[in-house]
């Protein structure tokens, strides 16, 4: 199984996954949120464009995913199952098993299969959020070269769930969320 794939889902140290008996480690996320203010609203937007005040509010679907780890190295995911829900201070993560997730570190890449959830709080709005990760549950396979490795939803709720300061840009149906080391891109469902 790649190192640097097993890494990037258990706080990129590059170090494989733990023994069960061990706690998963954390990402650690010292980062700045990027400046990505919004652009101011008038009373004339558009219904679909989202203000200010409730960036990043709504349902969502992610299209792909940027983690830079501890190490420095650079994981991108694209496709995947992927809802994303924001509503009064909440967020739930909710993966489903039917279309895996494409992953990519250091010229190594791989399928993420997830069944389950990752819930949070948040607090601020626009260039201004604060995550919490709360819980996760659910099952997580990564495969790569026709082997199959099991991991702790915990494992990936560290690099996936939402967790420290943040910013969000909204434009229409798109958002850039920027979380710590990580960078989402999403885009909302139609009501």
């Amino acid at each position: 199984m790649p190192t640097a794939l097993v890494a990037l889902l258990v706080g990129c140290s590059g170090q494989p996954a733990a023994p069960s008996s061990a706690p998963a480690p954390a990402v650690t996320s010292s980062a700045t949120p990027v400046n990505a203010s919004p652009a101011p609203t008038t009373g004339s937007a558009t219904s679909s464009a989202s203000t200010t005040a409730d960036c990043p509010a709504g349902e969502y679907t992610l299209q792909s995913f940027d983690v830079t780890g501890v190490d420095g190295s650079l994981g991108k995911g694209t496709g995947g199952d992927v809802s994303v829900d924001f509503d009064n201070g909440r967020y739930e993560i909710d993966f489903d098993d039917d279309t895996p997730i494409s992953l990519t570190l250091a010229g190594d890449t791989g399928k993420l299969v997830l069944d389950g959830e990752i819930k949070g709080t948040y607090s601020g709005s626009g260039s201004s959020l604060r995550f919490t990760l709360g819980s996760s549950n659910g099952t997580a396979r990564l495969t790569h070269d026709g082997t199959s490795r099991t991991l702790k939803m915990s494992q990936v709720a560290d690099v996936l769930g939402l967790h420290g300061k943040g910013s969000a840009t909204c434009s229409g149906a798109d958002l850039t969320l920027t979380v710590g080391k990580g960078t989402f891109q999403l885009v909302r469902d139609n009501d």
